[in-house]
């Protein structure tokens, strides 16, 4: 199969407060959390993978040895989610789009990133995941015609508000919301029947 020209980026250098402890690297079903989201990326049709780590860089660096994600330590992490999303940017350089994919959404799976890809190249410039209730969110497709508007962004808001653009198309997210902030949430998808696609953390 030809190569996509997508680049995935995974965005894990958040400081994990509420965690008290590297969240992507706690382990869930045998596996560190990031490694859920890589996997899901790297069995998609996206061709490429880049990992943005902070202060765990190290950590995650060994996760993920041997899967041919690229990962990049970005020191400048604590000026907001905008600003690693900018380093991964730069990282993967010119590309037909870009997916940004949050490292604590462990319920990501290959055909979401590929139906992601599939409603882009039906020509939608941006595709996010619809995860109920009126959410929209991550992980989310942007063409190069919107890149310039992910550069701008600032704070640790991320792309939230470009998801308000009339263009946006949406794929289903089966669950819903699946990221994870604290142990609580982490404990839920550990005991959850069937893996974390059995259980809710949105709360």
């Amino acid at each position: 199969m030809p190569g996509s020209g997508i680049a995935a980026i995974v965005l894990a250098a958040g400081g994990a407060r509420r965690m008290g402890t590297p969240k992507m690297l706690c382990p869930l079903h045998g596996r560190p959390l990031v490694r859920h989201a890589v996997d899901a990326v790297l069995g998609s049709m996206a061709d490429t993978c880049c990992v943005v780590a902070g202060d765990a860089h190290a950590g995650i660096r060994a996760a993920l040895r041997g899967t041919g994600a690229r990962v990049v330590h970005y020191p400048g992490w604590e000026a907001g989610m905008a600003s690693s999303l900018r380093a991964g940017l730069a990282a993967v350089g010119a590309c037909e789009a870009v997916i940004v994919v949050l490292g604590d959404q462990p319920r990501l799976t290959a055909p979401i990133v590929d139906a992601l890809i599939a409603q882009h190249r039906a020509g939608a410039p941006i595709v996010a995941c619809d995860h109920g209730g009126g959410v929209s969110g991550p992980p989310v497709l942007f063409d190069r015609s919107r890149l310039g508007a992910l550069r701008a962004l600032e704070g640790d808001h991320g792309a939230r508000a470009l998801l308000r653009d009339p263009a946006v198309e949406r794929v289903p997210f089966p669950g819903g919301r699946d990221d994870v902030d604290t142990t609580v949430d982490l404990a839920r998808l550990e005991a959850a029947p069937g893996g974390s696609e059995g259980c809710d953390v949105s709360d």
